[in-house]
């Protein structure tokens, strides 16, 4: 019976695992998603507050991954080595498991925030470039507004 249960923990330990690691790719690959939306030009130059929005959402995932990532290296040598008991390594286990399910949720909004923000920079970009088309100036761009006021006498 002894080495029944042993053999399933080392089976939960290895899907652990495999889980944590499948979440901090995830999570890894997401957050240079976000990044990227953050360092769009045209937020950059034409929408600066929703620029920051993202920055803002950018930074704060950033902690939270790190965060994770942190308590995933503190849990997981507790849990390789085995020398707990049995008590100790099941709380321990079911405290990353619930870190593991806190953080893939947290990589879920992150991912549908970043495609929310790039539908958004889609329309975004076609409608300032159709205003533009029209002879709209764009004043939110530090520039535009800067040749339009040397422009003018």
């Amino acid at each position: 019976l002894d080495s029944e249960v042993r053999r399933l923990v080392r089976r939960i330990d290895e899907n652990m695992l495999l889980q944590c690691a499948a979440v901090l790719e995830r999570g890894r690959h997401v957050g240079l998603l976000v990044a990227e939306v953050a360092d769009d030009d045209l937020l950059r130059h034409s929408f600066p507050a929703i620029r920051k929005q993202v920055a803002n959402f950018a930074a704060s995932y950033e902690q939270q991954r790190t965060y994770f990532e942190t308590a995933m290296r503190k849990a997981l040598p507790s849990l390789k080595d085995g020398g707990s008991c049995e008590r100790e390594h099941t709380a321990l286990v079911v405290g990353a498991m619930q870190q593991i399910r806190a953080f893939t949720r947290r990589v879920g909004i992150a991912e549908e925030f970043a495609g929310r923000k790039r539908r958004e920079l889609a329309v975004l970009g076609g409608s300032v470039s159709r205003l533009l088309e029209y002879g709209f100036v764009n004043h939110l761009d530090g520039a535009a507004v800067t040749a339009s006021i040397v422009e003018k006498p």
